[in-house]
């Protein structure tokens, strides 16, 4: 839509506006495609280590900091 309007106005297509407006696409698609590739990450294995995230914070509240810390390692072993 913009594009047209701008071949409506007379733009020559060398000139700096026809140009800035391929980059303005060209960039737009790019960021577009970025999104989409972020959109699509799998989030089950978030949610599949969520139980024992629970399950330590639970420990924590049980045990008191001073009791949890031997627990931490464990949370770090369900890093992939």
């Amino acid at each position: 839509m913009l594009s047209e309007r701008v071949a409506e106005a007379g733009f020559a297509s060398g000139s700096t506006v026809v140009m800035g407006l391929d980059e303005l696409e060209r960039l737009t698609r790019e960021i577009q495609d970025s999104v989409m590739a972020i959109r699509a990450q799998p989030v089950k294995p978030v949610f599949q280590r969520m139980s024992r995230i629970v399950h330590l914070g639970a420990l924590a509240v049980r045990h008191g900091m001073n009791g949890f810390a031997g627990h931490l390692g464990d949370l770090a072993s369900t890093r992939p």
